[in-house]
């Protein structure tokens, strides 16, 4: 997996170069999804959603959030945390779905925690993404209040019963500035 990144990113620097040398400016997007250790170890604070042309991207955290209402309350050793997304859809060539309770984070024990309340505004909504937009919005989980939540892992996984499912890498959230 090494040599073919190495590769890749060679053939890209080549083809920057080579525009350059034209007068012709050239932006290239290198995505490398491998099921390797070796891709596993890149951090990245994005990552594409398979059968679809939608990126999904964190733009921000939030190690613990207060609720907005006195009744909800984290259960005891928990926090509330959120995450900042952003569901790109404008390379893409039909409406998307986005569906905040897809949304998973795993720490390094495996333990994974479910999307549950809307702490932080504005919140990603349920709803439609047309081709060529964009939607943004923070997604909240509750989670033990000894872990750091820059040291977990996101991802978007369908889990509906239809025939075509929707699933993004790991996105690491050491990863966000």
């Amino acid at each position: 997996m090494k040599n073919i990144t190495k590769l890749l990113l060679s053939v890209a620097v080549l083809l920057n170069g080579l525009a350059m040398l034209s007068g012709n400016e050239v932006v290239a997007q290198i995505v490398v999804t491998a099921n390797s250790n070796a891709a596993k170890s890149e951090k990245s604070a994005e990552a594409l959603v398979e059968n679809s042309q939608v990126i999904i991207k964190v733009i921000g955290v939030k190690n613990f959030v207060s609720g907005e209402s006195v009744f909800l309350k984290p259960e005891p050793g928990n926090k509330f945390a959120a995450v900042q997304v952003i569901v790109d859809n404008t390379n893409g060539t039909e409406d998307w779905e986005v569906i905040p309770s897809y949304f998973i984070l795993k720490d390094s024990e495996n333990n994974t925690y479910i999307q549950n309340y809307y702490f932080v505004r504005p919140t990603l909504n349920f709803g439609i993404i047309d081709n060529g937009e964009m939607a943004k919005g923070w997604v909240s989980f509750e989670i033990p209040a000894d872990l750091d939540i820059k040291s977990l892992k996101l991802r978007y996984e369908d889990k509906s019963y239809t025939e075509k499912k929707y699933k993004s890498d790991w996105i690491f959230l050491s990863a966000v500035k």
